[in-house]
């Protein structure tokens, strides 16, 4: 689906303004008109929860990596609190938190000691525990070597 065309469909009334939350998936929807177009017809929206169910943007944003940009578009909208896609979106953050210390934690291995053996990348990337995360990552700065660091962290 066309993202401009199924905006422009919402704002003439002939589709729901529920499909305003899957515009990220659409094809187009990260060109800065869609974008702006998106937030003129959010701020329109009479309906408090209607308005309010468009937050879901930007769960579907992070899913297709297009999250920073509708962050930014979001970013002074005021939503009335959803306690559903207030658990969404604190999930989906502590998710792309995750991912960025495991990412982060590869890369300083990969800066170390070069090309990772792909059984401690997968247990990297299978590791969903900030705490456990974040020790790896001081065990990585410490060790002397990768053995070492396997070790302390053990691995």
């Amino acid at each position: 689906m066309d993202a401009g065309k199924v905006l422009e469909e919402v704002a003439s009334g002939l589709a729901p303004p529920q499909l305003l939350a899957l515009i990220p998936l659409m094809q187009g929807s990260g060109g800065p008109d869609i974008l702006q177009r998106w937030r003129q017809l959010v701020t329109a929206e009479p309906d408090r929860q209607r308005r309010a169910d468009s937050q879901l943007a930007q769960v579907f944003a992070e899913r297709v990596g297009r999250l920073a940009e509708w962050e930014a578009i979001m970013e002074d909208l005021t939503f009335i609190e959803s306690p559903m896609i207030a658990a969404l979106l604190d999930r989906n953050r502590a998710e792309a938190r995750v991912d960025n210390q495991a990412e982060s934690l590869r890369r300083l291995l990969r800066r170390r000691w070069g090309t990772l053996p792909t059984d401690l990348v997968a247990v990297i990337e299978t590791c969903r525990e900030t705490a456990t995360l974040e020790r790896w990552f001081d065990l990585a700065i410490d060790a002397t070597s990768l053995a070492n660091f396997r070790e302390l962290a053990g691995l």
